[in-house]
């Protein structure tokens, strides 16, 4: 296989053709595919960008939060010479392959940023939100930990329950609060610490799984030296408004 650059010059262009001319065998069939990765930043740099502020009204210049043009087009390729490949070994002929980089990206705008005003008249509303909803970047809980949410009802579609990734640093501690109404499991990914649950505190590390019941008071601390990383699951999903401050409980006996 050769990587050949792409050159506008008719002259350099001429030269590369017969120099691949001179190697090519007569009996041998031979696949072409045609790959163009200068749309991506042509297109990202006149136009797109002025898709935000229509989307949330905020004028200020941002990275437009697209998917990676190249991956989607790394897919249309691998499916396209796959299908290249079938129809080689069942017909003996090669094949033309050309990856649309443009229209890749095309559709992917028309899919993530225009999505329901693509439509004339539109039928919804601007973006798609799994895209854009703000919930999708880390965000700090009344606790006090940084949150990833992994799946949520209000970004993912799912109706009873949530799942983030929580993360507290080394010497840091949570505040203390409890949830009115979601049962929450902890599953620890990384690090250790010390759950306090209801007067009484619990070390935990790596690979242990806890219960923490609706109405229970409990809060993390993280002796360091590494973060704490853990998984929340939360029944019903998690909500500011479930979640009441208690201030910080006596401490208990020690549960090893």
């Amino acid at each position: 296989m050769k990587y050949i650059d792409e050159f506008r010059d008719g002259v350099v262009a001429e030269k590369i053709a017969e120099r691949l001319r001179a190697e090519c065998l007569p009996a041998r069939q031979y696949s072409f595919m045609e790959f163009c990765g200068g749309h991506t930043h042509a297109i990202s740099r006149y136009g797109l960008a002025d898709l935000l502020p229509r989307t949330d009204g905020n004028p200020t210049p941002r990275i437009l939060p697209t998917l990676v043009a190249d991956k989607v087009s790394g897919l249309f390729m691998c499916q396209a010479i796959t299908a290249g490949l079938l129809h080689k070994e069942r017909t003996g002929q090669g094949q033309f392959i050309e990856v649309p980089m443009l229209e890749c990206v095309t559709s992917f705008t028309l899919v993530e940023h225009l999505y329901d005003h693509t439509f004339e008249p539109p039928t919804g509303q601007w973006a798609y939100q799994r895209v854009a909803n703000p919930n999708r970047k880390p965000y700090q809980t009344k606790d006090g930990s940084e949150i990833r949410e992994l799946m949520h009802p209000s970004v993912h579609g799912n109706q009873t329950q949530s799942l983030a990734e929580a993360r507290l640093p080394a010497g840091c501690q949570t505040l203390a609060h409890r949830h009115r109404r979601s049962e929450e499991l902890y599953h620890v990914t990384h690090g250790h610490g010390w759950l306090h649950r209801d007067g009484q505190r619990h070390w935990l590390q790596a690979g242990d799984t806890t219960l923490i019941p609706p109405g229970c008071v409990h809060w993390l601390d993280n002796p360091g030296p590494d973060a704490l990383v853990l998984l929340c699951c939360c029944a019903p999903a998690y909500a500011h408004d479930d979640t009441e401050l208690v201030g910080v409980p006596a401490t208990g006996a020690d549960d090893v």
